[in-house]
């Protein structure tokens, strides 16, 4: 199985370098530039976060740690490109912002001897052996915070299971999101003693977006579509128009996932509307202010979820700022955020058949729309706290060797 996981990590290796926009990062995770780090005598802590989401969701965590008093470096390392910008951007209390190197034994166990960490955190689904196990040998905690493991993940361990072992047990313990995630790391065999919920620390990480100068009015009626993926823009796009004549301060911000879409996205938007309709969509071709948009809207409507090949995104950053959050009906990445959406009726879930009925209801009802977003509003206020309980967890494996 370690020759198929080595044969996987090649291929993922070509497939970086033959695709043009990721070339430049292929080269930094051959491991050149990684610095050798002088720690002078102050711990080091490796916070590795995957891509983009990551990023964000462990920045008040760094904030944390980097408030010891024994003031650790931090080294935060990425995989994708908007991952490793965000880190940047939104993070500057880490020391060194660098890309992982490919898990390759021959690359990645000599930068771990040389920099030689104190604790890893890995951040919520990416696990790579041979970093584990390097990083283990050299004497390192390892701890997965704002973990979680998808259902097709869970199977595939359990398909695996000496495999699944080798990658599991470097890792002392699995901070995770919630109860669904505990009982599989359960069944695949983590021990008990080596399993918290802490709940999702994304929900301590909302907070708003760099400050973005929109063209609206305090009349307009915004809806943001945030986080979108091919073909979300024009079925909802298309569920909108009906609604333009009802509602003619109705403006829309459209923020796709991918930067690499936006021109697309902007074709679109010329084709399918008319000049009128046109001047009635935003396209925020900008990183970073998604969280900006939620904001300035009566309501939201949440990406990644009218396609089954992506599953979700966080449905709760409307709620922060007590806006009503709508979605599709492919939630299976994010069964915690769905459930905490449904427990508190803080959003509703539509199919391509009731989008244009569902956003015609809730823009004619202002009533709606308040106590929806009130709900969400008292779901954030109420679940946060897991950043604490994660550095708790931290601070019990940092002052005692054996745990």
């Amino acid at each position: 199985m370690r020759a198929l996981y080595d044969l996987g990590i090649y291929l993922i290796a070509l497939g970086s370098y033959l695709r043009k926009k990721s070339r430049k990062q292929f080269f930094k995770r051959l491991g050149f530039g990684f610095p050798k780090i002088d720690k002078k005598e102050r711990p080091l802590i490796w916070v590795h976060a995957v891509s983009l989401g990551e990023t964000r969701a462990v920045a008040p965590l760094i904030r944390r740690l980097k408030d010891d008093p024994s003031n650790p470096l931090i080294l935060l390392t990425t995989v994708t490109a908007t991952g490793h910008e965000e880190g940047k951007r939104a993070i500057p209390e880490a020391d060194y912002h660098l890309f992982l190197p490919f898990d390759l034994p021959y690359l990645i166990t000599p930068i771990v001897k040389r920099v030689q960490p104190d604790l890893v955190i890995l951040v919520e689904t990416d696990f790579w052996l041979h970093f584990q196990r390097a990083a283990k040998k050299a004497g390192a905690k390892i701890v997965l915070v704002n973990g979680r493991l998808s259902h097709r993940s869970f199977e595939n361990y359990c398909r695996f299971t000496r495999f699944a072992r080798n990658l599991f047990s470097p890792i002392d313990h699995f901070s995770l999101q919630g109860k669904i995630y505990a009982d599989r790391f359960a069944e695949i065999g983590i021990p008990a003693e080596k399993i918290t919920v802490t709940g999702n620390i994304k929900l301590d990480g909302l907070s708003e977006d760099k400050a973005l100068d929109l063209p609206l009015t305090k009349d307009d009626l915004v809806v943001t579509l945030g986080s979108t993926h091919d073909p979300e823009e024009k079925l909802l796009l298309n569920a909108l128009k009906p609604l333009f004549p009802q509602f003619p301060h109705l403006k829309i911000l459209l923020v796709p996932r991918h930067p690499e879409r936006f021109a697309e996205v902007r074709k679109l938007l010329d084709n399918l509307l008319t000049p009128t309709e046109r001047q009635r969509v935003i396209l925020v071709d900008k990183m970073g202010v998604l969280r900006s948009c939620y904001r300035h809207s009566a309501l939201a409507f949440v990406g990644g979820s009218l396609t089954s090949k992506v599953g979700g995104h966080n449905i709760l950053e409307p709620s922060y700022f007590g806006v009503p959050v709508l979605y599709g009906p492919y939630m299976q990445s994010q069964p915690d955020f769905l459930d905490l959406i449904q427990s508190y009726q803080a959003g509703i879930q539509v199919t391509r058949a009731t989008l244009t009925q569902t956003l015609s209801e809730l823009l004619h009802s202002r009533e709606k729309r308040h106590k929806l977003g009130a709900n969400g509003y008292r779901l954030v206020q109420e679940s946060s706290g897991a950043v604490e309980r994660t550095i708790k967890i931290i601070s019990r494996l940092a002052s005692n060797p054996h745990t």
